[in-house]
């Protein structure tokens, strides 16, 4: 059975919200500006990761929900196509995601 990562992303998007909107108030980054989502992508890897222990995702699993949990949240142009975006998104993550692990 596969499993339904749109899904997953979308039962998760009002509790990252909410942790990034509450970051950012502290920060001072305003959560719906793309400088502001990025600086909030350690929470939202930490919050994918949470979930991939849980439902046994694999690496490319979970950052495939964390893009769709960033795309959840902000509303891309529509001038913007999603294969230029994406792999920006993919490398954001795995850089976010390197960082984390070295610490």
């Amino acid at each position: 059975m596969a499993v339904d990562l749109d899904a997953i992303a979308g039962l998760s998007i009002e509790e990252v919200k909410a942790a990034a909107e509450k970051l950012a108030q502290l920060k001072g980054w305003n959560v719906n500006s793309l400088k502001g989502l990025i600086s909030c992508l350690p929470e939202i890897i930490k919050h994918t990761e949470a979930i991939g222990q849980v439902k046994d995702l694999t690496g490319a699993e979970k950052q495939e929900v964390a893009i769709l949990i960033i795309l959840k949240m902000v509303k891309l142009p529509w001038w913007l196509p999603l294969w230029i975006i994406k792999p920006l998104l993919e490398g954001a993550v795995n850089a976010v995601v390197q960082a984390i692990n070295n610490k």
